[in-house]
């Protein structure tokens, strides 16, 4: 079915649908029409709702045509059509916050309270600490596409949750949220704004790191108790405010085409595949792009490509926790969880 997608690809794909138009602050954008065909009729976007134009660009690849906007504001919408036959859904139209550098944009949003970019738990917004760097993933669409779910990470160190900041800038990485080990929650990136995270996953699974030590062997750190109760908190505000992701585990991973070592690999496909036999999740897959097409709970070794131990067995078997199911144990796991 035809859709809008970023175009943080020159071809884009048909996974890289988006939620939201976002446009600059003077009202123009660009974004990518995947399915530009009925049949041999060149389908037509227009604004059809408050101001704006929209100008065709060129094609990319047999299936995209790129679609120029200017004049939008927050009351225009966009769709596409067949003729006069609707071919798309109606796209909402955001406008970037202000100022002329994501760094800039993503201050502005996270020193607001926009509960659509900022956290708020218990009627209160969590602690903030706006990244400068690291953040956007690509230059030319960084903002979020789709919103499938968060990925759980572990951070691989000790600290408060407020205190990332030089470590991310540092390592050019980051996520939306960190939670420390007393349940102290921070958001480092504003909800529309890509972390660089789960690479090919970033731009549709919101991020969280859980602080927490790991080693060189790949053991790591599980949840505590108040890691587990904030974590039921964020999931809770991700799913108000994405409706459309389920109060379920995403796919997990189940390949090997990324070893970790002789010991961790099995034991990450045992963990998958017991998720999948449980009905935890959504299923599992020896594909990556599978994982990320799916919607829900996930973690980063699940979503990226890199061969990263990434948040450790032990969380990745509490993860069924988070959404109303038990722990779940493989056998070997203990001798990579760190008490």
């Amino acid at each position: 079915m035809s859709h809008f997608v970023s175009l943080e690809r020159y071809v884009p794909s048909p996974e890289d649908d988006v939620d939201f138009l976002y446009a600059a602050a003077n009202g123009t954008a660009r974004l990518g029409l995947w399915g530009y065909k009925d049949g041999d009729t060149v389908l037509t976007v227009r604004v059809v709702a408050g101001p704006g134009t929209a100008t065709p660009n060129e094609t990319r690849g047999s299936a995209v045509q790129v679609w120029a906007f200017s004049g939008l504001t927050a009351a225009s919408r966009i769709q596409a059509f067949s003729g006069i036959r609707p071919f798309t859904g109606v796209l909402e139209v955001r406008l970037a916050a202000g100022g002329s550098t994501l760094a800039d944009q993503n201050k502005a949003l996270l020193s607001g309270s926009d509960p659509a970019e900022r956290v708020f738990i218990g009627g209160v917004p969590v602690t903030a600490v706006a990244l400068e760097k690291g953040i956007g993933d690509y230059a030319n669409a960084p903002k979020m596409g789709t919103v499938r779910g968060l990925a759980v990470h572990i951070t691989g160190g000790l600290g408060a949750a407020n205190a990332w900041k030089q470590v991310f800038e540092g390592r050019g990485v980051s996520a939306h949220f960190v939670i420390g080990r007393s349940g102290d929650i921070a958001q480092y990136v504003a909800a529309s704004i890509k972390a660089q995270a789960e690479g090919p996953g970033n731009g549709h699974f919101l991020s969280v790191e859980m602080v927490g030590f790991g080693n060189n062997s790949g053991a790591c750190q599980e949840m505590t108790e108040a890691q587990l109760s904030k974590l039921r908190e964020l999931w809770a505000w991700v799913r108000g405010q994405y409706p459309s992701v389920p109060n379920r585990l995403a796919w997990a991973y189940s390949g090997t085409a990324k070893p970790l070592s002789t010991k961790l690999t099995p034991l990450y496909r045992e963990m998958a595949k017991s998720l999948s036999a449980a009905n935890y999740c959504n299923g599992d897959s020896d594909s990556i792009s599978a994982c990320i097409d799916s919607g829900g709970l996930s973690c980063h070794y699940w979503l990226d490509n890199a061969a990263k131990p990434c948040p450790g067995i032990g969380i990745i078997g509490q993860l069924p926790q988070v959404v109303g199911y038990p722990r779940v144990r493989v056998a070997g796991d203990a001798e990579f969880i760190l008490s």
